[in-house]
């Protein structure tokens, strides 16, 4: 028997490793069994492989991987002539073993060796193994043909059999042994030799018993030890009356033609893969190697570990340094290059080139790097470890390769700064090596970083699984790996498996030294794509024989199908259909009429000839042809999946398992629909979230209408794989995906819709877990068959093993394996959980971790699920036993189940505790119901999938017989149709697909009724369009115009120029400051400003009209609309759109959570093909003239500079490094937007922060990082106070208070930055709060100090006319309470300590209701502080959704601001009505800002008056009936505020001092001009003069009205008998106030209402003060606003989350202003690094540093 030299190579078959001195094994296993084959031939002995030889021979193809031991077996009469003949025919040095010499078991071994030998001719005739090999023979005998005989005949072998241990005691006396042997003898109707090895007798005995019944009546057989023992391994006669033929490692074995039957008995589900199962140790030549070991001097494949192997050494480039050789290059014969890195590239073999081409292609993009690649030669070796035959395949590489010579390289000289390589050998390989001069040990000396990277790829690097285990020594425990500077792995699991296992072997005192050296470096295979047939992607497929066996005229359809399909889309794609020998012996042996039509079918395929019958490539070879395989499962199907390559699994009517039930799947029902059944879900408000169990979709229910809304596939997760999970929980607005068949664990946040992954061990384990629970904010999973109780932190994603909860539980119970049920039992912190295969119950405590094996009953018993009521504990049995009580003490009670329970195979798997009842349930039972009184019970005839409850008295489940959800609440019963439509489902498929959400996996999947082979073929021809498009170069060209912005697409280009298939050109575009009259000036370039590694091309030399550009970036979006600067207009974006396929524009700013309006619409986006934006939330910042799918949420670029920078940060200057030494560096902030708002205001800002950081110089240090357009602003549109910024900024720098930054890099100065202060309308705030730095927000009005009183001034807010005095919402979003006199805290409103997001509250009935400003919500607040949110439309993104609320009757009004209607409530039935149309007229913008009109309730109506003509509008309170009336008044244009007055209303002007006095119903108005002398008005808060919002209220005195200035200098009395108007002196002091520290104000103030007829109750805005005021003399009184300072400190927010426009930080305020911040003595919380990357997280997609990369993969996609 002959095999190449490489098929001794270690291999990874299967995602398993299987090294070289296995496959000498396996070599010496095959020509053993092709000796026992050629005496079988001889004697027409017939033979079959069995076990996993049989089963590696169809799923496989050959070997199984992790399989070491051939098996064979025949029937008794074949078996007893074989070893009639075995011994004189076998060759001399075979040994024959069975019971009839001295292998004590029923079957019989043959070896080819006793001992390992390194014997000359042995290891010649058996490929170099100088191990024992040999194969297992099993006999197979004939079963009893009736009941009772069979029953007599296990018992009397199991009899027999018995006796073996007791036989093999060396202490039983004699008495006691002739007494055994009676028995036995009187069994076996033998006599034994008492003089003789009894166990032989016994078991020649035993082979008797087997052998009692023949053939003749049979029409069954046997393994008669196993069947005696466990009932199993028996088959059909049937099975061994035709045998095949089939391939097993390049050698003809014998299967039985009914191989399917066979191993379907066995193995039930054979096609699933498990990595175990063999009954003995693996690998099975342990002793071997250790009798080796003791016999042989040296053995020399197994590497010693040695400490001074992690120790430092002297290497060559130590002491060569300048000798090194590095020149230069010219490069495209125009730049000279110097070299400055030399890398070696030490690939392992040809074939394993493609898993380092990916590290080679990027070291030869840095064109100052020297890339050299060499192949070293290898040798094989013998099985003394001498080296023998060399083999070079250099020539082997990709033709594009420079391959230099293994002999031409001079290592002394060149000395490469890296080295990579591919082998860990060293001299520990068995079957080959490389010269010893690649050893790892060697090489070391030439570079100062050697890098290892396998050369093979494994998925399942799993050192729990004992098999993996063991074959690590063979990759893990090896010098290469050692002795590296650095191992890189391709993911943290893998890391974590070679930590734990060199640990092991190295010692615990080294962990940290392989944490270190070991690196997670994802290295994409490249593949080395082959020509296609015809330009179109090809499919494999394949159908054996045991679909024609088991579907008979179901496959001949199914085949007709399939073909029909593919011919339909032949131009589409090609099919390669395989010829497979097995099924045409199998069915011409079996099924001869089915041959038949078969064999037509290939006929008439074959002459159509519009698709391919392959009948002579091997499978390998298709499959690297192919692009996917569709059809049965098998070694084909196997293949495919190792290549990464797509494979479905074709259905043939309906799936069922060994048993015949059908298996969960998608079935398409008789109305063209999709039943699913439930088993994972949470349920939310009413909304039930729920994972189907037969598809991979989140879903919602509705539980009003039972709705179903899909919203989205969990990523990397099969598309139709089923079981996903048992178990859904939630956790503050996210809903946790526990896995049961998912490979990780998932997180949906319901806000963002979008996924999180937190990484598990063991991703390929299945059925992981069954339940969990949540305590706080961790997460506990119990494990069904997972090797661990794992907890996650859900905040920080942090996953802990408990591990040695099941190695106590392994030590006291024997076995290996711990199997929890999905039910457990809760009590307070204490969870109790029952394990299915013993009577152990886990108690374990979710505070401390402290647990307790329990053993509850006794062996006997074994538990399925559990519940406790606060007194006992009830445990249910798995199977028909007893319900168990437990007073959790020392007292056990059992009660016996109802007589008319009935169980199908196993009982229930659900207990609660329901009203007063023990509820069990579960879907092979009935309900059985407990009274917990008395204990009686009874059965109800319905059964449920996973019953929970969910409150008291309700539980939820599945109902079996009618097939729907259902929730039962007490006597009440909803029930749910679990139905997907077949549109909606189809049309979600479709989408996700195009949008790439969803695929093929590398997994195979199965077929079913809607994932097939449409499915499958719409995946493959959209990815290989794709992949036909990349194989053309795409020309990429980014044009910025400022340095300092680049950073928005500096990773962008980062992952274009790092991508094979692009050209990308960064070309610095010219831009221009204007003028006031918006003229272009001033010129601009900075292309000498962008980074050094930035390859710039000057625009002058670069020609968009001849490049055929397919992607143009720009980021900046104004054109000419931009007040400040403008682009050339040579690059505006309508002309750039003419060059490009996909004009993209990425926003040079990042935001916080919001966006300013100005950004709602530029000119950019009305050209540009796609807007990138950070969040999905953001697209409702865009103007709804944006069509959406224009708007990709794929985050921010700018984020993923500043998240590398900070994780290293950047050296600075020296200026710098002297300026920050030993001190907290804040980064200052100032933006274009502070500056425009009040330039007065941002000035004085400037000095009193200069102020502050010149009294406090020790250890603070400012960096000022002006915006880059400040000083042009200033110029072009502030040029009255430039020079009084300049002389700031001259100060700043001349008294050296710090850094001034002016340089293009923001990133670097973060990265360098400690903290953030400066303004909130800032993209810069983002960039500190992703890098998990504080952020502490300037207020520009505040410019000194907080002195006594400004805390109390702080928490007031403006009074309401029609507001109660009892309830105040503060700042903070908080709610005080009016009591004795002082308000106090009562509750937090929301989660978010700023953003003014409610603006009064009032008391109804029960309930306090607080009403929105810039929330689009009611708050309900009850007796108990327990706030109910009802959830408005969601209509606006930006703050500013309302601007009033009135009151008439039970209704309250909401008048909107941004919002597009008017809101009312009401409050008795908290019902809602819109009131649409209103806000266009009620808002109106001027001049370039939003007017609003005025409000209030006259007489039963909303009035509304328009702020700019003489329009108002009239709504009905009760009827919501709406009708518009005008205002015939000389001299009115609108009015800013209303008031009534009886039947009259006073209408204030938004612009003069006209003030109408009008009556609605008569339609009469009197104008009074009221401006008296000395009247003006000035701007709030800029004190700017003006004559705008003159009057905002008025109170009546008789014939006198009292006006009250809003924005004006004076109060004004007009007597309205005479129409005079006179000047009203109050002692109110009514100046603009200069400085509004900590308390800006709107305006003056209002009146908020009468007190009596001669009095009202003024409050004063900019004092914050409340008066009564005596009409009639304008005197007032003070009223008190008390607060009290303990209670305001101690609810300080400090720093949290602040809104949903700035996510987290501290804002500027008196309880925590900025002295005090800069001494961290503020009121609140400190800050908290993890809340803020939380809070920051929520803001933009990909926020780990990935954006850019995700931005050119979409983008590069979309071409």
């Amino acid at each position: 028997m002959r095999f190449s030299h490489e098929y001794f190579d270690d291999e990874v078959r299967e995602d398993f490793y299987v090294s070289g001195l296995m496959k000498r094994l396996w070599a010496a296993n095959l020509e053993v069994i092709s000796d026992v084959a050629k005496v079988c031939d001889k004697y027409n002995i017939r033979w079959f492989a069995d076990y996993g030889t049989l089963l590696g021979a169809v799923r496989h193809g050959g070997c199984i991987p992790w399989d070491d031991d051939f098996d064979i077996c025949m029937l008794r009469g074949d078996y007893m002539r074989f070893l009639e003949v075995a011994e004189k025919e076998l060759p001399q040095n075979y040994s024959v073993l069975n019971c009839h010499n001295e292998y004590e078991d029923l079957l019989t071994r043959v070896i080819n060796t006793r001992h390992p030998t390194f014997e000359e001719d042995i290891l010649q005739r058996y490929h170099q193994c100088y191990l024992g090999a040999g194969i297992d023979i099993f006999p197979l005998d004939y079963m009893a043909p009736t009941k009772k005989e069979q029953e007599a005949h296990k018992t009397l072998l199991r009899a027999i059999l018995s006796f073996e241990p007791i036989l093999s005691d060396e202490n039983l006396d004699q008495a006691m042994l002739d007494q055994v042997l009676s028995q036995l003898e009187q069994l076996c109707g033998v006599k034994f030799d008492r003089q003789g090895k009894l166990i032989k007798q016994m078991y020649e005995a035993a082979e008797g018993v087997c052998a009692l019944y023949g053939p003749d009546k049979a029409d069954t057989v046997m393994l008669a030890p196993v069947w005696a023992k466990n009932g199993t391994k028996t088959y059909p006669l049937s099975c061994f009356k035709h045998a095949i033929k089939v391939k097993f490692e390049g050698i003809d074995i014998w299967i039985s033609a009914e191989y399917d039957k066979m191993l379907q008995i066995e193995y039930g589900d054979y096609m699933r893969i498990i990595k175990g199962g063999a009954s003995h140790a693996y690998p099975c030549f342990t002793e071997q190697e250790a009798y080796v070991r003791e016999n042989v001097s040296a053995y020399p494949f197994e590497y010693k570990y040695n400490e001074k192997d992690i120790e430092p050494e002297e290497r060559l480039t130590n002491s060569l340094v300048q000798e090194r050789v590095r020149g230069s290059l010219n490069y495209d014969n125009r730049v000279q290059i110097q070299i400055q890195r030399e890398v070696l590239i030490l690939p392992y073999r040809a074939s394993s080139w493609k898993n380092i081409e990916a590290v080679w292609r990027q070291e030869r993009a840095d064109k100052t790097c020297h890339v050299t690649v060499i192949l070293p030669p290898y040798y094989e070796k013998n099985a003394f470890g001498k080296m023998g035959e060399m083999h070079d395949e250099s020539g082997l590489l990709p033709d594009y390769v420079e391959v230099t010579p293994y002999d031409a390289y001079d290592f002394e000289h060149m000395l490469p700064d890296v080295i990579y390589t591919q082998n860990p050998y060293d001299e520990c390989n068995y079957t080959t090596s490389v010269h010893p001069f690649f050893y790892a040990r060697n090489l070391k000396k030439y570079t100062d970083k050697l890098v290892y990277i396998p050369w093979f790829t494994m998925q399942d690097v799993n050192v729990d699984n004992g098999k993996v285990n063991q074959t690590m020594k063979y990759f893990c425990t090896v010098p290469g790996v050692v002795l590296a500077d650095e191992v890189w792995l391709p993911s943290l699991f893998a890391k974590e498996a070679y930590v734990r296992k060199l640990t092991a072997f190295a010692g615990e005192n080294t962990k940290n030294i392989w944490e270190n050296k070991i690196c997670v470096h994802e290295i994409p295979a490249c593949r080395l794509d082959n020509a296609k047939r015809d330009g179109k992607p090809v499919v494999l497929y394949d159908i054996s024989a045991a679909s024609f066996i088991q579907g008979r005229a179901l496959a001949l359809q199914k085949l007709k199908k399939t073909l029909g399909f593919f011919e339909e889309k032949h131009e589409d794609i090609t099919l390669m259909w395989r010829r497979n020998t097995v099924t045409e012996d199998v069915l011409s042996a079996l099924e001869p009429e089915i041959y038949k039509q078969y064999q037509e079918m290939v006929d008439e395929y074959k002459k159509a000839a519009w698709g391919i019958f392959d009948e002579n490539l091997p499978y390998q070879q298709e499959a690297e042809l192919a692009d996917a395989y569709y059809g049965d499962a098998g070694y084909v199907a196997r293949y495919f999946e190792t290549l990464g390559k797509p494979v479905l699994l074709q259905k043939i009517g309906i799936s069922r398992n060994v048993d015949g039930q059908p298996l969960v799947q998608l079935l398409k029902n008789k109305d063209g629909n999709y039943p699913f059944h439930i088993r994972a879900y949470a349920i939310v408000d009413n909304i039930m979230y729920f994972i189907p169990d037969e598809l991979n979709l989140l879903c919602t229910m509705r539980l009003a209408d039972g709705e179903v809304t899909i919203l989205s596939s969990i990523p990397e997760e099969k598309i139709n794989q089923t079981g996903l999970s048992l178990k859904l929980e939630y956790y503050d607005g996210k809903i946790i995906v526990i896995p049961y068949m998912a490979k990780n664990i998932w997180i949906y946040t319901i806000e963002k819709q979008g996924w999180k992954k937190i990484e598990i061990r063991n991703q390929d384990q299945e059925c992981k877990f069954g339940s969990s629970i949540m305590y706080g904010s961790k997460l506990y999973l119990f494990p069904v068959c997972y090797k661990y109780i794992t907890c996650v932190d859900v905040i920080t994603s942090e996953v802990t093993y408990l591990e040695q909860i099941f190695k106590d539980y392994q030590l006291i119970s024997g076995k290996d394996t711990c199997c929890f049920a999905c039910c457990n039992v809760r009590k307070q912190e204490d969870v109790y959980i029952v394990e299915q295969q013993t009577n152990y119950v886990l108690q374990f405590n979710v505070t401390t971790g402290a647990y307790n094996w329990l053993t509850m009953g006794d062996k006997t018993h074994i538990w399925i699920a559990g519940a406790w009521d606060g007194m006992y504990f009830y445990f249910v049995p798995l199977t028909q036993g007893r319900l168990l009580r437990w007073d959790g003490q020392d007292e056990y009670v059992e009660y016996d189940l109802p007589e008319n329970c009935k169980y199908d195979r196993y009982g229930p798997v659900n207990a609660n505790i329901i009203d007063g009842k023990l509820v069990i349930q579960g879907y092979n039972c009935d309900t059985i119901l407990y009274d917990l009184k008395d204990m009686s019970c009874h059965t109800e005839a319905v059964r449920y999938n996973y019953a929970y409850k969910i409150w008291e008295g309700g539980f939820t489940g599945y109902d079996m017989a009618t097939n729907r959800f259902v929730i039962q609440d007490g006597l009440k019963r909803l029930e749910y149709t679990c139905i997907l439509d077949a549109n909606v489902l189809r049309k979600y498929l479709q989408q996700a697909r195009e949008a790439e959400k969803i695929g093929i996996p590398k997994e195979a999947i199965k077929e079913d009724d809607v994932i097939g082979i449409q499915y499958l073929t719409d995946c493959l021809c959209q990815a290989y369009g794709e992949s036909q498009r990349e194989t053309e170069k795409k020309t990429i060209v980014f044009l910025p115009y400022k340095a300092s912005m680049w950073d928005s697409l500096e990773s962008i280009w980062r992952a274009a120029k790092e991508d094979v298939h692009c050209e990308c050109y960064v070309v610095p575009i010219p831009y221009y400051d204007k003028d006031a009259r918006g003229r272009l000036i001033t010129y601009h370039y900075e292309g000498a400003q962008f980074p050094d590694y930035v390859p710039i091309i000057d625009y002058r030399d670069f020609d968009l009209t001849s490049q055929n550009v397919d992607i143009i970036y720009i980021h900046n979006p104004y054109d000419d609309g931009n007040h400040v600067t403008s682009v050339d207009p040579d690059y505006y974006s309508a002309k750039l759109k003419i060059y490009t396929d996909k004009l993209v524009y990425v926003p040079y700013y990042a935001t916080s959570g919001g966006m300013s309006e100005a950004q709602s619409l530029c000119k950019a986006y009305l050209s540009a093909d796609y807007i990138i934006v950070q969040a999905e939330g953001h697209k409702d910042y865009f103007d709804a003239c944006i069509p959406r799918e224009r708007l990709l949420a794929l985050g921010s670029p700018k984020f993923d500079r500043v998240v590398k920078l900070c994780e290293n940060p950047p050296e600075v200057s020296e200026d710098w490094q002297n300026k920050m030494k030993g001190k907290i560096v804040y980064f200052f902030n100032t933006s274009l937007g502070g500056m425009l708002a009040d330039t007065e205001a941002f000035l004085k800002k400037l000095r009193y922060v200069f102020q502050c950081f010149a009294e406090k110089r020790d250890d603070a240090c400012l960096l000022w990082r002006p915006h880059p357009l400040l000083d042009e602003t200033f110029t072009t549109a502030r040029s009255q106070y430039k020079e009084q910024y300049e002389q700031l900024k001259q100060e700043f720098l001349t008294a050296g208070l710090g850094i001034y930054d002016t340089t293009p890099d923001i990133e670097k100065a973060i990265a360098v930055s400690d903290c953030y202060i400066g303004d909130s309308g800032t993209s810069v705030t983002a960039l500190f709060g992703i890098a998990g730095k504080p952020v502490y927000l300037l207020d520009n009005y505040i410019h000194r100090e907080p002195m006594n009183e400004d805390w109390v001034k702080e928490m007031i807010m403006p009074y309401y006319p029609q507001e109660q005095d009892t309830w105040k919402v503060a700042s903070g979003n908080q709610l005080y309470r009016l009591e004795g006199g002082v308000y106090r805290y009562y509750c937090t409103l929301s989660e978010y300590t700023s953003g003014g997001y409610y603006q009064m509250a009032v008391e109804h009935g029960e309930y306090v209701y607080v009403f929105p400003a810039n929330a689009q919500e009611i708050l309900v607040v009850d007796k108990k502080r327990e706030i109910t949110k009802i959830t408005l439309e969601q209509k606006v993104s930006q703050p500013g959704a309302f601007s009033a609320v009135w009151f008439e009757g039970k209704y309250a009004f909401i008048v909107p601001y941004r919002y597009p209607y008017i809101v009312r409530f009401d409050m008795d039935t908290q019902e809602i009505d819109y009131v649409d149309g209103c806000r266009e007229f009620l808002v109106s913008n001027h001049a370039g800002t939003d007017w609003i009109g005025g409000s209030g309730i006259w007489n039963g109506y909303l009035m509304l008056a328009n702020p700019v003509d003489n329009r108002v509008v009239a709504i009905d309170c009760e009827t919501l009936e709406l009708q518009v009336l005008s205002v015939d008044a000389r001299y009115y244009r609108g009015a800013c505020t209303l008031q009534a007055d009886g039947d009259t209303i006073w209408l204030f002007p938004s612009t003069g001092t006209n003030v109408v006095q009008w009556s609605p119903s008569t339609g009469e108005a009197v104008t009074y001009n009221c401006r008296v002398p000395g009247f003006g008005c000035n701007q709030y808060p800029t004190g700017k003069m003006c004559m705008e919002r003159a009057f905002g209220s008025m109170a009546r005195v008789g014939s006198q009205v009292i006006l009250a200035p809003a924005w004006g200098n004076q109060f004004v009395c007009i007597h309205t008998e005479t129409g005079k108007v006179s000047s009203f002196a109050t002692e109110i002091n009514l100046s603009y106030k200069t400085d509004s520290s900590y308390c800006v104000s709107g305006g003056n103030g209002r009146f908020v209402r009468m007190l009596d007829e001669t009095h009202a109750l003024f409050y004063h805005e900019p004092m914050r003060k409340l008066y009564g005021m005596n009409l009639l003399n304008g005197s007032v009184e003070e009223v008190a606003i008390a607060y009290e300072k303990t209670d305001v400190l101690m609810h300080a927010p400090g720093y949290a989350k602040l809104s949903k426009w700035v996510r987290y930080g501290c804002e500027e305020r008196a309880v925590c202003g900025l002295p005090q911040m800069l001494e961290n003595q503020g009121a609140g919380e400190t800050f908290d690094r993890q809340a803020c990357l939380e809070a920051y997280g929520e803001i933009a997609m990909y926020a780990d540093g990935s954006s850019g990369k995700v931005i050119h993969e979409t983008m590069m996609r979309k071409l």
